[in-house]
């Protein structure tokens, strides 16, 4: 097991590292501007509505369809043992 103290170390020496280096202001700069680092070029507002609104899309329906497959998977597994069991023969399995 690793020692949380290092761990803790490591992330802040590369925070630091990425502050330091600019690499938080131009990313900020993409984000916000469209500014794309070391070049004189900016991606026009509808292609950066496109970069962030399609990641935020399909986070969103990533978490939504699996809530609704996963009730759908519990749905057809009680709906197969409940029909599994009336088919069984009573006497024998009537405390399954």
């Amino acid at each position: 097991m690793k020692n949380p103290y290092t761990i803790v170390a490591l992330c802040l020496i590369g925070i630091a590292f990425f502050l330091k280096a600019g690499v938080a202001n131009a990313l900020l700069l993409f984000l916000l501007v469209g500014a794309i680092p070391g070049t004189s070029y900016n991606v026009p507002a509808a292609g950066m509505l496109f970069i962030v609104l399609v990641p935020v899309w399909l986070v969103l329906v990533r978490i939504t369809m699996l809530e609704s497959v996963q009730a759908w998977i519990k749905n057809q597994i009680n709906r197969g043992s409940a029909t599994q069991k009336k088919r069984l023969p009573r006497k024998r399995f009537e405390q399954v």
